[in-house]
Order: structure tokens, then sequence, then C-alpha cells
């Protein structure tokens, strides 16, 4: 999955950089503007994993969110129904 996104990405940077040397000098500028735009905008936010894997946090995260929903909905019928 991650070998494949990064073939992707590659792709796309070349697809950019042909586009970037048809455009005049200043609408290279503009997107250089834009480029850093969205990096401020973005600065901080963690890249996504996409790997098949699950660190212990995603699975401590999961049992926890799994035990609230059990509470919320599960065993809130069993209470209600006694």
């Amino acid at each position: 999955m991650a070998i494949r996104r990064r073939r992707e990405s590659e792709a796309q940077f070349g697809q950019i950089l042909q586009a970037l040397q048809e455009l005049p000098a200043e609408k290279v500028t503009e997107v250089l503007d834009f480029v850093q735009y969205l990096q401020k905008r973005y600065a901080g936010a963690r890249p996504i994993d996409d790997s098949e894997s699950w660190s212990e946090e995603d699975i401590r995260d999961f049992a926890a969110a799994s035990f609230a929903y059990a509470q919320a909905t599960i065993w809130a019928e069993e209470d209600a129904d006694e």
C-alpha cells in the first residue's frame, strides 16, 4: 500500500514539475505562494499512517472506544430493562 502511494506521489510530482515548466514566471510565483499557504495551514498535521499494522496506541484507542460504545449502548439497554 505504501509503495503504491509513493509511486503515485512521484508520478504527481512529475506532473506538477512538467506543468510548472509550461507556466509563465509570474504564475509559478503564484503556485509557490499557494504551496506555502498550504504548508502553513497544515503545519504540524501528522501524516496519515497507511501501514497495515496496528500500534500499541491504536489498540488501546480501539479498546477504549469499544468499551465506551458498549457502555453507552449495550449495557445501557440492559440497565434500562431491569
